[in-house]
């Protein structure tokens, strides 16, 4: 009696703790969802048909978006799926919010697409030329100028891609993947060149005080690619 009764105890254990294993990643997710938790604010998503490049690669793909008290946000993320059942996020921020609205927005947008999408085969982020992300451009500039080496020879690739991975975009996009145990592997920078102050007005809402923003902005074709812990 007493062995049969310890054998039942041992297994309610054992349940209770694969069950705890498997619902903290649920837990991490619906943390990340509620970060943008407020009042008269819905998600929604449309399927993507061939609207965008790779289409005859791709097996489906969906954009997602915050709805506001009825207003639909300009800002729409879209996550694919390759024939290969590889997965991954298209940004293209847009000029009229700033980094800070977005990035909170695609928070709340992956915790969304995550159920239409299997996140383990997430590869890579997209997010088109780094000057249209504002604020945060600013601030890997900022970086940049207290390397005056590498800001005079941007191009030494290898040097861009590690100064890149311990810039904010990387620790920011480690932050935002952290809850699905994703994490940033390497950045992928094309056609790096400095640009002027006047090309980042026009191609972003900043927030950052102009006495802080540099006269030169790095600029590039940016990807990020992605690995699974």
């Amino acid at each position: 009696m007493n062995t049969r009764l310890l054998l039942l105890v041992s297994l309610i254990v054992f349940s209770f703790s694969c069950r705890n294993k498997q619902t903290d990643s649920a837990q991490n997710i619906s943390d990340a969802k509620e970060a943008f938790n407020e009042p008269g604010t819905l998600t929604g998503s449309i399927p993507i048909t061939d609207e965008i490049a790779g289409s005859a690669y791709r097996k489906r793909a969906k954009g997602y978006f915050i709805i506001t008290n009825g207003d639909t946000s300009a800002f729409i993320p879209i996550v694919t799926e390759s024939k290969e059942s590889r997965v991954g996020i298209d940004i293209r921020f847009n000029k009229e919010m700033t980094y800070a609205q977005q990035f909170k927005e695609l928070k709340t947008l992956l915790a969304e697409a995550v159920k239409d999408f299997e996140f383990d085969s997430i590869r890579s982020i997209t997010l088109g030329r780094l000057i249209t992300t504002g604020d945060l451009a600013i601030e890997i500039s900022n970086e940049l100028n207290l390397d005056k080496e590498l800001k005079n020879n941007l191009n030494d690739y290898p040097k861009v891609v590690v100064f890149l991975m311990k810039s904010k975009l990387a620790s920011d996009f480690n932050s935002l993947l952290n809850p699905y145990n994703i994490y940033v592997d390497t950045i992928y920078p094309e056609k790096i060149f400095l640009t002027s102050q006047k090309e980042l007005y026009i191609h972003s809402k900043i927030e950052t005080d102009s006495v802080q923003i540099p006269d030169k902005i790095l600029d590039c074709i940016t990807g990020i690619g992605l690995k699974k812990e």
